[in-house]
């Protein structure tokens, strides 16, 4: 019987410490690679410095588990460490899809629990039919510059592709403006500061009020609060003063000029509306105030009120010699636009009949802009339309060469 030598003690100590010690430096490798590849803190030490404290604020859409390799690396696994990091949309793109490959099969928004807005958003669409990529519309679904930061799609990048001008809002909001307006945020503050977190350089954009173009800039220069026109407790963004009201503030100054807010009007008067065509001045420019006609517009005064202020001066049927100029203009203007529309679609890729189309659509967007049908200036807006169907004729001529 063979007899088998007890260990020692101090022996069963070492072969309990050696195989723990050689254990340990590997345990450390490993625990530092991934500490390095994985830990957002790491990432920090040096990208902080690109956005500063923001850089690394928890997503409101991605779930905590998304660290910085499931979208900056290539794909990893529990063996595998993450490696070769790349902030490129090549890299980033694949990854996103890797986790959402449902999108590339879903136009619909239904179970979207972070589409508050109710927004119409085709991913297949976009995806594989307008070649769009993931972070064209998701960039900011982690690092989120912008106030407030939501981690969701700004408008911005829509109109990167579409028309902001043309798009009608139906489009994407297909619930209507109402049940957009009702999810918007509502209170008693309202100030320039806590508008421009989402509405960034609002004061400098151009918008529509009450038919004519108006910025906020001049009013915020005057002093003017802002809950002297808006209100936000019912609706967000409200106006609480109608157009008289308005009217009754800007035509009670005497020192404002009619010109200062009605520039488009004016240059229909000289004939100077539209830069390629020169035409005469109305035969009233010069000798004839605004004020005259519009006599009574601090009351908000309607057509009707400037066509019994023609009588003053001219004879009583004058109102319907205004009548029948506003009517020729307008037919004229349906005409030339139905015969547009028709040469536009013909011809698609010719530069040069691309270009003479869009002559005549600027000349007759002139006259629409000035909004008074043609009177203010009927000799002028007349030669606009003939200048608009010469150039419809050489378009036209150019396309039936083409073929």
């Amino acid at each position: 019987m063979i007899r088998i030598p007890k260990i020692r003690m101090k022996w069963k100590w070492l072969l309990i410490i050696i195989p723990f010690l050689l254990l340990l430096p590997t345990v450390f490798v490993l625990s530092l690679e991934h500490y390095t590849t994985s830990n957002y803190r790491f990432c920090l030490t040096c990208h902080y410095k690109m956005w500063g404290k923001d850089f690394l604020v928890t997503s409101k859409v991605h779930p905590a588990s998304v660290t910085c390799p499931e979208c900056h690396a290539k794909e990893h696994s529990i063996f595998i460490p993450p490696k070769n990091f790349s902030a490129h949309p090549d890299r980033i793109n694949p990854n996103c899809i890797r986790c959402h490959k449902n999108m590339l099969e879903r136009n619909d928004t239904n179970g979207f629990k972070f589409n508050v807005m109710h927004i119409k958003i085709p991913h297949k669409f976009h995806l594989t039919e307008a070649a769009a990529v993931c972070t064209d519309c998701h960039y900011n679904i982690k690092h989120d510059k912008e106030l407030p930061q939501t981690n969701r799609p700004r408008m911005q990048a829509c109109f990167a592709c579409h028309d902001q001008k043309t798009t009608s809002c139906l489009k994407c909001h297909t619930k209507g403006s109402k049940m957009l307006i009702s999810l918007l945020p509502k209170g008693k503050e309202i100030s320039k500061s806590l508008c421009e977190k989402c509405h960034e350089g609002f004061e400098q954009k151009e918008i529509d009020i009450y038919g004519l173009k108006f910025y906020h800039t001049k009013h915020l220069s005057m002093g003017i609060a802002c809950n002297t026109c808006h209100n936000n407790e019912m609706q967000h963004g409200s106006i609480t003063k109608d157009r008289a009201a308005c009217l009754n503030c800007h035509h009670t100054q005497k020192k404002v000029g009619c010109v200062s807010c009605h520039p488009t009007q004016n240059a229909m008067r000289q004939g100077t509306a539209f830069k390629e065509v020169k035409g005469p001045a109305d035969k009233m420019y010069g000798i004839v105030d605004c004020n005259i006609c519009h006599a009574g517009i601090a009351k908000g005064h309607s057509l009707s009120d400037v066509k019994k202020a023609c009588s003053q001066c001219h004879e009583p049927n004058f109102p319907k010699k205004v009548n029948e100029i506003q009517s020729r203009i307008t037919k004229e203007l349906k005409d030339v636009t139905s015969r547009l529309q028709q040469v536009k679609a013909m011809v698609t890729g010719n530069k040069e009949a691309e270009a003479e189309v869009d002559n005549a659509e600027k000349a007759i967007a002139a006259i629409n802009a000035d909004k008074s049908k043609g009177f203010h200036n009927s000799q002028y807006a007349r030669r606009l339309i003939e200048y608009s169907i010469e150039q419809l004729k050489k378009a036209g001529g150019r396309s039936s060469k083409k073929r």
